[in-house]
This record gives C-alpha cells, structure tokens and sequence, in this order.
C-alpha cells in the first residue's frame, strides 16, 4: 500500500510532554515541530490538543488522556502508551512503529494514512472507528475490540487477531491470509467476501457450527 508518509520538521527537542494546562497557560493548542525524546510520566493529560510535523520517540507515558487530540504528520517509534485513551482522535498521516499499546482506548477515532508496525496493541479497544487507507503490519492484536468499524483500503498483514472481536464489521474483500484469526467473534453475515487460507476456512468454520473430521 502507498500511504502518504508523515512529513516531520523538527525544530526543537524536550524530554516532557505538552500537557493541557501548559497548552492553555500558552493560548495556543496547537503543538507543532518538537522531537519528543524519553519522556516519562504516568497520567500525563494532553486532551484535545492538536500535534503536527513532530515525533514522539523512546517515551513512556502509560494511562495519559490523549482524548479529543489531533495527530498530522506525526511519528511515533519504541513508545509505551499501555492504557493511555485516544478515544474521539483524529490521525492524519500518522506512523506507529514497535510501540506498545496495550488496553488503549480508541473508540470512534479517525485513521486516516496511518501505518501500524510491530506494535503491540493487545487488548485495545478501536470501535466504533473510522479506517481510511491503513496498513497494519506484524502487529499483536490480539483480544482487541474491532467491533462497528468502518473499513476503507485496509491491509493486514502478518497480525496477530486471536480472539478479536469483529462484530458489525464488514469484512469483504479483506485479505487475512498472513494473520492467526483463531477464535475470532464475528457476524456471520460480515463473513463474506472474507479472503483466507483453506487453513483459516476450517477455524471459520466453526462459528458455523460445522465440524469437519
């Protein structure tokens, strides 16, 4: 898939992150051309702020409210947000690559050119979502909440989908072939037009109510 990549232009580097208050305290919430570096703080609260052209690497920031917030052109890389809540979001040419992401909330978020690469987002809630022209690579989505998703130009590749829950999801013309989708919950009405393997067919089976000896 060719998504548009972020374009970042770096002016400036803190180890801290932008949070709400200090946006407010500046009349200006808008966050722009920072190299976010080894920040580290737990709950940190960056609601409804807008980043653009910046990068957030080597951070860990578990449990912070990104709710609400704006992410363009903006790459994250070996980060830990584990329980951190993106609900309501908005990613326009946006990178994840070998992040953590465990239990996050992004319900009723939009994707859009956003790359997802080795991350692990086992658990995470994205329902309710908008994916436009999204590619998801080696990523653990394992146990994760797909539920009422809006697919458009999505590719999966080489995911981890056990036990995901797809209900309401629309899953025609979607290639799973490189992925484990073992004891994944779907409606069997989204099942067609689902590409997978004769290996998979059988598993899907199953939520049929099939047995195959």
């Amino acid at each position: 898939m060719n998504l548009i990549k972020p374009k970042v232009n770096i002016k400036y580097e803190t180890n801290e992150l932008i949070e709400r208050t200090e946006a407010e305290e500046k009349t200006n919430s808008v966050v722009s051309n920072i190299l976010f570096n080894k920040c580290a703080k737990n709950g940190a609260d960056c609601s409804d702020l807008e980043f653009n052209e910046s990068k957030i690497i080597n951070s860990k920031c578990m449990n912070a409210n990104f709710s609400d917030t704006t992410f363009e052109n903006v790459i994250f890389e070996n980060c830990d947000f584990s329980n951190a809540d993106f609900e309501d979001c908005t990613f326009l040419k946006v990178e994840f690559n070998n992040c953590k992401l465990v239990g996050c909330n992004f319900t009723n978020s939009i994707f859009n050119n956003v790359l997802f690469e080795e991350v692990f987002a086992k658990y995470s809630n994205f329902s309710l979502s908008t994916f436009k022209d999204v590619e998801l690579r080696k990523t653990n989505l394992e146990s994760t909440a797909l539920k009422e998703l809006e697919l458009k130009n999505i590719e999966f590749k080489e995911c981890n989908l056990q036990l995901a829950q797809l209900y309401s999801t629309n899953l025609n013309n979607l290639d799973f072939t490189t992925c484990d989708i073992s004891g994944i919950t779907v409606d069997l009405k989204d099942l067609k037009g689902m590409i997978v393997t004769r290996e998979q067919s059988v598993e899907l089976a199953k939520l049929l109510g099939i047995i195959i000896i």
